[in-house]
């Protein structure tokens, strides 16, 4: 079932914590040692930086330990209750696949980082989001901001083409009917607005009893 696969990832990350934290501890212990054995005046900094590193690989492991013990108290499925039950639904019924989205007929999901998924219904808003450092760009990706405001999903497209992401921009405009597109104030107003209807009154949802809600088409990046 879906919902093995994002299990299966949680406790993956797991064991990377648990390896991470251990060999952090171990890389800082030998570097204690080593400049300890040549000069001892810096032993007493180098002890109190070696606890710190030392703390931080243990906080590593046992959020790994946790991870890999219990992958259902993870904080993706804090952030998304409904995780779970997305997985299920998302791959038993594919419906569209490429290298940066999986689609069924009611959920979207990160391919690459699969603890990430929103029902179509309940995105509101895509916009590009893009990092530089001296010019130099460092990040590129589409943020699709839905219902819950911690399960963002965001699709890396650095080093990507404009076609190759306008072509995935399409596929997010037919698949999600109630989003809009481009990060703007109207953007945001309307994502904060239809976070607060109740989703009797959202078309498109299973639930609709209600007045639509107005929107409008407006695809751009």
């Amino acid at each position: 079932m879906g919902r093995d696969i994002v299990l299966a990832k949680i406790k993956k990350g797991g064991i990377t914590a648990v390896v991470g934290g251990a060999v952090l501890m171990l890389i800082f212990g030998l570097i204690t040692i080593g400049v300890m054995s040549d000069n001892a005046d810096d032993g007493m900094g180098m002890i109190i930086l070696f606890g710190l590193f030392a703390l931080l690989g243990i906080v590593f492991i046992i959020m790994g330990i946790r991870n890999i013990v219990r992958p259902e108290k993870n904080v993706y499925l804090k952030n998304n209750p409904q995780l779970l039950e997305m997985a299920d639904q998302l791959y038993s019924h594919i419906i569209y696949e490429d290298q940066y989205v999986l689609i069924s007929d009611k959920v979207l999901a990160n391919k690459k980082q699969p603890t990430q998924m929103t029902w179509l219904w309940d995105v509101y808003l895509i916009y590009l989001h893009t990092t530089s450092t001296n010019f130099i760009p460092t990040g590129s990706e589409y943020v699709i901001e839905n219902r819950f405001p911690k399960n963002r999903v965001a699709i890396n497209v650095l080093a990507r083409g404009k076609k190759s992401k306008q072509e995935l921009l399409n596929v997010l405009a037919q698949a999600c009917p109630n989003a809009r597109f481009g990060y703007s104030d109207e953007g945001l107003a309307y994502l904060q607005y239809m976070r607060n209807q109740d989703l009797r009154n959202i078309p498109n949802t299973p639930y609709y009893q209600g007045v639509p809600v107005q929107m409008q088409d407006n695809v751009q990046q």
